[in-house]
């Protein structure tokens, strides 16, 4: 079982990685000078490409007690459109969210920036993959004295934002969820969530 949730995670990664790679390179745009007339638009779109999951077990008992250990990591496919007739400089931010295994408090789990330079008409594709997260659930049957019980510990996957920016304004927005999306709106509750602040969403 522990193999074929391997061989099942290794699939999952080399085929987001041919997604990424099967999109033609774009034509690399001069960098642009300064104060020079740009593009302020963009089409952005984001896919899920989903969560991938592998699992092994620590220990398991003849009466159905077990343990095991769950690995999980979250993938996006960000494209970028150009529409003007101008070259354009694009800040690409993301944003992933998690909540403990359990059940909780979401918090920040990894972020990352990226500047994008795109020629008139340019379109850009980039696949991100956010950090892997691990939990444990042990479950205990007749044989223990916590009778029919479950504990949970670590995290796994909630949410992700994505922005882009130009000229140090935010001009477009994803998320995974309205709830994230206004979060991020409102300035000082984003900044608690990104701190790790105590505050229950």
């Amino acid at each position: 079982m522990k193999s074929l949730s391997f061989c099942l995670a290794s699939l999952w990664f080399f085929t987001v990685a041919a997604l990424a790679q099967d999109v033609p390179p774009a034509a690399t745009p001069t960098p642009l000078p300064a104060g020079a007339a740009t593009s302020q638009s963009v089409f952005l779109d984001v896919k899920d490409l989903g969560t991938n999951v592998s699992s092994s077990e620590n220990w398991r008992s003849v009466w159905g007690s077990y343990s095991k250990n769950v690995t999980r990591a979250r993938a996006l496919e960000i494209v970028l459109r150009n529409p003007a007739k101008l070259p354009g400089e694009f800040v690409v931010e993301w944003y992933f969210f998690a909540i403990p295994a359990r059940g909780g408090k979401r918090f920040l789990s990894g972020r990352d920036t990226k500047t994008i330079q795109m020629a008139p008409g340019g379109t850009e594709k980039a696949t991100v993959v956010s950090d892997a997260l691990d939990s444990t659930t042990a479950h205990y049957s007749g044989d223990y004295y916590y009778y029919n019980s479950s504990y949970k510990t670590g995290s796994k996957p909630e949410g992700w934002i994505v922005t882009i920016s130009t000229g140090g304004k935010m001009i477009r927005l994803k998320s995974s969820s309205a709830q994230l999306e206004e979060i991020y709106k409102k300035t000082d509750d984003f900044k608690v969530l990104l701190e790790g602040k105590r505050k229950t969403y």
